[in-house]
């Protein structure tokens, strides 16, 4: 029986003893899940509660879209960059970093209720989103046992569509109860619910990736002769690669179609169907639980 060790000194069994690391993979997908969880908790804050900021705020609908875009455009313009920081600085740490700042942006907007205030921390809120997908994956990768990685990488996925279907459930219930101000000031608590555990199982989360192998062990790849050998690319140029400019475009468009719908359809079936609010989020959280049921069951 062999072992090979993760950061923080952790042993990791290989082989037969493979089977007892389940509760190590479990300490690293649970803290990992639970950030996932909440980037996607908090994405779908504001689109249930959209006809009340209207009302509130006295702006239209194209005015509100704006905080949207700002969120997304922060997000998706950091994205790559927070990449290559996670690789420099080290996942667990950013990762912290961002559950921090989300958390707090949302909190802000609850206690300091206003357009411009919200938009300006939205702003905040979508660079800090940018942290949770690079450092996430690069946790999960580094830490998990390659058997159970699609498994892994399933609940991960799960747990994320989890979150976004409970947002519209809260906001529904906050908003009659006590204002959706306070809705968002409850993100505090879901915040600290996912920080403590990430701190805490810090040492199993591990940033490297795994061991290269031993240039000494006969491989069919050292046989082959230098020249045929493949260039890998990484960086900008691996960035660049068909396969990753095609995942990309895949994903742009899937983002247009299921973002475009999980954003106005609330305010859609209150403004043109005249379904009350209530019944428009329970219809949005339907949509997002059967989402989740399907990559569960996918995965």
């Amino acid at each position: 029986m062999t072992a090979t060790t993760q950061s923080g000194g952790e042993p990791r069994p290989t082989g037969a003893a493979e089977a007892g690391s389940l509760r190590l993979d479990a300490r690293v997908i649970g803290p990992v899940g639970g950030a996932h969880f909440l980037s996607h908790y908090l994405i779908y804050l504001l689109p249930p509660i959209l006809p009340l900021l209207k009302a509130d705020f006295g702006v239209g609908y194209a005015a509100l879209g704006l905080i949207m875009t700002v969120f997304n455009l922060a997000s998706g313009l950091t994205h790559v960059p927070m990449g290559f920081l996670v690789d420099k600085f080290g996942a667990r740490r950013l990762l912290l970093y961002g559950v921090t700042v989300s958390t707090l942006a949302y909190v802000g907007m609850g206690a300091f209720p206003g357009y411009t205030t919200m938009l300006v921390l939205a702003a905040f809120a979508g660079v800090a989103n940018s942290v949770y997908h690079p450092a996430d994956y690069a946790l999960l990768s580094a830490s998990i046992s390659p058997r159970r990685m699609g498994r892994a990488f399933s609940l991960h996925t799960f747990a994320g569509f989890a979150g976004g279907a409970m947002a519209p459930l809260v906001m529904a219930y906050t908003s009659i109860k006590w204002g959706w101000q306070t809705g968002l000031m409850l993100t505090g608590f879901f915040g600290l619910a996912v920080w403590l555990p990430l701190l805490i199982n810090r040492r199993h989360l591990s940033d490297n990736a795994p061991a290269p192998r031993d240039e000494a062990s006969p491989t069919v790849e050292s046989e082959v002769s230098e020249p045929s050998r493949k260039v890998e690319k990484s960086g900008i140029a691996l960035l660049l690669s068909t396969p990753i400019l095609m995942c990309f475009l895949f994903f742009v468009m899937l983002s247009m179609s299921q973002g475009g719908l999980s954003t106005f359809a609330v305010a859609a079936f209150v403004a043109i169907q005249e379904i009350s609010l209530q019944q428009s989020q329970m219809a949005l959280t339907t949509f997002l639980v059967g989402s989740a049921i399907g990559v569960l069951l996918g995965g």
